[in-house]
């Protein structure tokens, strides 16, 4: 191939990599925050180990000390022998709840703390992502039957949500009243290449 075809067939990689990234969505999402709640009597060296294995099973989430801003409280405890000797009646009890207390994760008596913690985070992993394409899927509805909608202050339109009928906003001497317009009114009155 000559120079000029490599150029050629480089330029259209390159701008058919661009064309494909712009096309997918793309989501930031933000790390979920995580609540430790701490358990009244529980030993200094239970507390510490929970927040060690936190930080070890799940790097990506973050550990908070402010439990208003979490978006998940776990509450993590030894039960058993503080030894950590891992027989039948030992083992860690591990509860994740959303901010809105629903409990979306729940494990009692495991010795592998690794392990579990993993599967917490799993959990609100698969939570956070689950709400974050709920909402970003789901359209803005009105509260009630008629819903606002501006384009600029000077243009404002009342939408009748069971209906379908729109209004504009237009001044009337000191006043300013809705009159109906019809859909094709709205493209026709508004300057070229402008649309509500």
């Amino acid at each position: 191939m000559t120079t000029n075809r490599v150029l050629i067939v480089a330029v259209a990689l390159v701008a058919s990599t661009v064309l494909f990234y712009l096309a997918v969505p793309h989501h930031q999402s933000r790390q979920p925050r995580v609540y430790l709640t701490e358990i009244p009597n529980e030993p200094d060296e239970v507390v510490a180990q929970a927040k060690k294995y936190l930080r070890e099973a799940c790097p990506d989430m973050v550990l908070i000390k402010d439990e208003p801003r979490a978006d998940y409280k776990m509450t993590a405890a030894w039960a058993g022998d503080p030894t950590y000797k891992k027989d039948s009646g030992n083992g860690w009890v591990v509860f994740v709840d959303r901010k809105n207390s629903v409990q979306i994760f729940g494990k009692q008596g495991s010795p592998d703390a690794i392990e579990t913690f993993r599967q917490s985070c799993a959990s609100i992993r698969d939570d956070a992502k689950e709400l974050a394409d709920f909402n970003a899927h789901t359209p803005a509805m009105p509260i009630g039957r008629y819903s606002l909608h501006s384009v600029n202050p000077d243009r404002v339109f009342l939408l009748d949500t069971k209906t379908g009928g729109v209004w504009e906003l237009e001044p009337l001497g000191r006043y300013q009243v809705f009159e109906r317009v019809s859909v094709e009114g709205l493209y026709s009155n508004m300057p070229p290449g402008v649309r509500p």
